[in-house]
């Protein structure tokens, strides 16, 4: 979670929501719980041969509140580092245009940024705007033993929904939880964007040096492209989302090993890709190939 710096004017601790004045149909004034929605600027600095350099990667529309765990999950997927020991420190400030966080590398580390660089702001609904090759990143192969049971798949979204507080204010925040295999929270955050959400639950978790191939990834929308191909490119191994999937995020978790359930609600959900880790040979239920799908919760 990002900390206030002496004289910066941030605040000691993020506002994710705001009372705001609304006209009800009846006519009568009060006031409703919104969800934060304001600007980060990501930047790095590092040294060369002594000389130190400084710069932007990315801007992005998100909620307030663990910005450092954002930034090291945003890193690990994009590939600019591969384990947040790579960054010394971070820091932060405030500016006319928005929060600004700075990770600075350790000596001797660089970041590499080729495939990180927006060459826009992304807003929250956008976790690929302005990257100049959206399947950059994408080729990063799961392998795992990992076997999460239909059930502990089932009660995952459940457990996600009651650890939503700033849903349960403004009803407009995603949220993304990892879990054990055998359905136990790990971590969860929420933030206005569903891909900044998996950025900082995911960033969490490496600062945290937990084991993300033991873990299962849950999200509280619809499973897209760029959902799956950060799960995957920090070695998750399975993918629940409450909402729908998308061809590409279909194809990416095919391609690279990666369990993808969508639509799990209740007792029921869809495999889109590799159901061995759901239903491995033997189980009463017959496995689908890894390019098929269908209902089998």
């Amino acid at each position: 979670m990002m900390r206030s710096l002496p004289g910066t004017g941030m605040p000691d601790g993020p506002v994710q929501s705001e009372a705001r004045t609304v006209r009800r149909r009846a006519g009568n004034r009060d006031s409703d719980a919104v969800a934060v929605e304001s600007a980060l600027t990501i930047e790095v600095r590092f040294d060369v041969d002594g000389a130190t350099f400084s710069e932007v990667v990315a801007s992005t529309m998100r909620t307030p509140g663990n910005d450092e765990d954002l930034v090291v999950g945003y890193f690990r997927a994009e590939g600019v580092i591969v384990t947040p020991a790579e960054i010394a420190n971070f820091e932060a400030r405030s500016t006319p245009s928005g929060d600004r966080v700075t990770a600075v590398f350790a000596p001797g580390a660089m970041p590499q940024l080729d495939g990180a660089r927006r060459l826009s702001a992304m807003s929250s609904a956008c976790g690929v705007c302005g990257k100049a090759d959206i399947l950059s990143g994408a080729g990063s192969v799961v392998r795992s033993g990992l076997v999460v049971r239909p059930e502990v798949i089932a009660s995952m979204p459940s457990a996600l929904s009651g650890r939503q507080p700033v849903f349960a204010r403004t009803g407009g925040v995603h949220a993304a939880a990892l879990f054990t295999a055998d359905g136990d929270p790990v971590a969860v955050c929420e933030d206005v964007g569903r891909h900044n959400a998996v950025d900082k639950v995911l960033g969490s978790a490496l600062r945290k040096v937990c084991d993300l191939e033991s873990l299962v990834l849950c999200v509280s929308a619809r499973a897209g492209y760029e959902i799956v191909q950060k799960a995957a490119s920090c070695g998750v191994q399975v993918v629940v989302a409450i909402s729908a999937p998308t061809t590409a995020a279909i194809d990416t978790a095919v391609a690279a090993g990666l369990t993808l359930v969508a639509f799990a609600r209740g007792e029921t959900f869809n495999v889109y890709a590799h159901p061995e880790r759901v239903y491995p040979a033997g189980s009463r239920v017959l496995p689908l190939r890894s390019d098929e799908a269908g209902n089998v919760g």
